[in-house]
């Protein structure tokens, strides 16, 4: 498994990235995150990786979004959340909406998949719960039973309140 940004780096191929970039700025005439360290305004995805061949860490898991979504890899500002969970930052809601319609990117070095925020929790699977619900997700060994469980992200809310 890599590790390291360089080597990472060498294996990721950056042209579909700029594709993408060009493709935001002619539709929306904006970036696809915010070119400042203040993002305010911005639009908050989840990203689940679900297979790769690096370490995930948040400056490596921008590296990746880059090679896909163009921009700058710490512009994306992705904050970890639970195993393979991470939100990120971009420009705004339509550019938001955009992602989230790609669904799932897949290349030789990971497979991941964007989700929307709903109402400061993540949105797995497109089904409302109520609003004192919390998203879960099935423990996978206990899947078939469903007779187990397990919360494992808080809301956002939270999170970014810890964080300042």
């Amino acid at each position: 498994m890599m590790g390291s940004t360089s080597i990472l780096a060498d294996r990721l191929h950056f042209d579909r990235g700029l594709r993408f970039q060009d493709e935001v700025c002619q539709m929306f005439r904006s970036p696809v995150h915010h070119p400042s360290p203040n993002p305010n305004g911005s639009f908050f995805l989840l990203v689940t990786f679900h297979h790769f061949l690096f370490r995930l860490t948040e400056d490596l898991v921008g590296l990746a979004l880059q090679s896909c979504l163009g921009g700058h890899a710490l512009d994306f500002h992705a904050k970890f959340l639970s195993t393979n969970n991470f939100y990120i930052l971009v420009f705004c809601k339509e550019v938001g909406f955009f992602i989230y319609r790609l669904r799932h990117v897949t290349t030789d070095s990971f497979n991941l998949y964007f989700h929307l925020w709903n109402n400061g929790t993540p949105h797995w699977n497109g089904k409302k719960k109520g609003p004192q619900s919390c998203p879960i997700m099935l423990n996978k060994t206990k899947r078939k039973g469903r007779n187990s469980k397990e919360f494992i992200l808080p809301t956002l809310w939270l999170i970014l309140r810890q964080r300042h």
